[in-house]
């Protein structure tokens, strides 16, 4: 009997060589031959700012009174005089101002302007009463009067259970000056401000140069010969304007009470002088314009100083 040897039976195999060849063989076809296409783009162009300069700021005066008649000229304190004394003349016209309702361009001032040394009182009364209000206020040639028919519109009034002014200057786009407002008032009496145009209350007979008119009313309607300048004493101050020290020449020997008050009436220096004449020195102040009241047995003198 004749046995078979038996062989091994081998495992089944896949051989991934020959595929990964072709896999390599089709990749670099590809590389070789492929195109690429590049599409259209939009393109955007943002829109940019374009301003012109803006519009430059008038050229302007900002003059402010208060109701003593002291003046700041953009800011700064004037020369002494009445309430518009000035270096330069100042021109008001197209200037306009309103009432509380604050709109520019209501009451358009004529073509005025105020000189050196003058001031100017705005009404609401005729012209023909003209020679009656300046004898009832006792106004200078200084003053400068405009009444109602000087305005091409009708002036609004004022109301005494709170009311208040607006002054706009005279440029294409009216810039507000000064806006005074106040809550009250008593017929026959002023309402006063500050120069920032801040209200202080209604005028009394001897505070901040305020004075009663023949028709008993009581204000400070730019007199420069009864108000402040009105002198019980006769006393003369130089230099004036000062750089600091003042002489003081008084009428005789006496007691005198010699105060320096500013525009608001705040007192800041005060001495007592039993003498003819005296010396003060404001060098410790700062620039501007201030009060020096002398009071003697025989009388009272209040004067301004300019201190440069």
């Amino acid at each position: 009997m004749k046995f078979r040897s038996r062989t091994s039976r081998e495992d089944p195999e896949i051989n991934f060589i020959p595929l990964i060849d072709v896999l390599l063989v089709i990749l670099i076809f590809l590389m070789v031959t492929t195109t690429y296409s590049r599409f259209a783009e939009l393109q955007i162009n943002l829109p940019t700012a374009e301003a012109g300069a803006p519009p430059e700021r008038p050229a302007q005066i900002d003059v402010a009174v208060d109701a003593k008649g002291n003046t700041t000229i953009n800011r700064s304190a004037a020369p002494s005089g009445s309430p518009a004394v000035l270096n330069d003349a100042v021109d008001l016209s197209g200037f306009s101002w309103d009432d509380n309702s604050y709109l520019a361009g209501t009451v358009v001032f004529p073509n005025v302007s105020v000189a050196p040394g003058e001031a100017l009182v705005v009404t609401q009364i005729d012209s023909a009463n003209e020679a009656a209000f300046r004898s009832a206020w006792n106004l200078g040639p200084w003053v400068q009067v405009l009444f109602n028919e000087d305005f091409a519109t009708a002036q609004p009034g004022f109301s005494a259970n709170g009311d208040g002014v607006a002054l706009f200057d005279s440029s294409a786009t009216p810039i507000e000056i000064c806006r005074a407002e106040y809550t009250a008032a008593l017929a026959g009496f002023s309402v006063e401000y500050d120069t920032a145009c801040t209200y202080l209350g209604n005028a009394a007979v001897g505070v901040r140069g305020a004075y009663t008119s023949t028709g008993g009313d009581v204000g400070s309607p730019g007199n420069q010969s009864i108000g402040l300048e009105e002198r019980g004493l006769r006393v003369s101050m130089h230099p004036n304007p000062t750089t600091g020290l003042v002489t003081i020449t008084l009428p005789s020997e006496g007691s005198y009470s010699v105060t320096v008050q500013n525009l608001n009436g705040q007192i800041l220096a005060n001495q007592t002088v039993d003498a003819a004449s005296a010396q003060i020195n404001l060098s410790g102040l700062a620039r501007g314009i201030y009060l020096v009241v002398v009071q003697g047995e025989t009388g009272q003198s209040t004067q301004r100083i300019v201190l440069q």
